[in-house]
């Protein structure tokens, strides 16, 4: 019975694709650490919020999932990794502000890696084609909405500025898409949303997009005549 189970899960964990989420957690991690550091945290704080904007989303979303330890947890080289990316982020941050370029383009490649990333888990949860796509989202915003808490600050989710979550919500419908609607394989469908998201923050960025604060519909004033 055991064997049978595993057999009619195994397409969906063959969805999941290991290096991506590291990946995620490597750039995640590093620009945590780089974030704290230039708050001025002490060494342990630097290392706790690069660890925190790591895995974060991914710890938020395996939670909701609700399907035993969160993957993290599951799996200590995830862990480690984003130990070791965090010391990175302290060690050698006077050399990572000098590739401001090469950091936004890892800043911005990471959206869709964490999208991508949150699509599979919950994906191999077989969980719904809605379900899967908000999940993405929560992790690829979720760890920098810790960090923004732990460090005290209104989250940037929150606030005016570039619109992460759509940018998010971008990579998954191509991902879900290229997968199921177009069948395409597994990497083609990663490419074309990491891609996306690339794609679309560069263009958000170019033409100045940012999320707006809700208008006020009623209750307005009426000038005077």
């Amino acid at each position: 019975m055991v064997v049978q189970n595993l057999e009619e899960i195994r397409p969906y964990i063959e969805l999941t694709r290991p290096y991506l989420e590291f990946t995620a957690v490597v750039f995640g991690a590093v620009s945590g650490a780089l974030h704290a550091k230039r708050r001025s945290f002490n060494f342990v704080g630097v290392v706790i919020i690069g660890i925190v904007s790591g895995l974060g989303g991914g710890v938020v979303r395996d939670v909701l999932i609700g399907r035993g330890p969160v993957l993290a947890l599951q799996s200590p080289t995830i862990l480690v990794v984003a130990i070791v990316a965090s010391l990175i982020g302290v060690l050698f941050d006077a050399i990572l502000r000098h590739l401001r370029p090469v950091g936004w383009v890892v800043d911005t490649l990471s959206l869709g890696l964490f999208a991508v990333a949150g699509l599979q888990r919950a994906q191999a949860a077989r969980l719904s084609v809605t379900s899967s796509v908000f999940l993405g989202v929560v992790t690829c915003v979720g760890g920098g909405l810790v960090r923004d808490v732990l460090c005290r600050e209104t989250p940037l989710l929150l606030l005016p500025g570039q619109p992460y979550t759509l940018i998010a919500l971008f990579a998954g419908v191509i991902y879900m898409s290229a997968l199921h609607t177009f069948h395409l394989s597994a990497l083609a469908a990663e490419l074309l949303a990491v891609g996306g998201a690339f794609a679309l923050r560069s263009f958000a960025v170019w033409r100045g997009w940012v999320v707006p604060v809700p208008p006020t519909l009623a209750g307005r004033k009426r000038r005077p005549h």
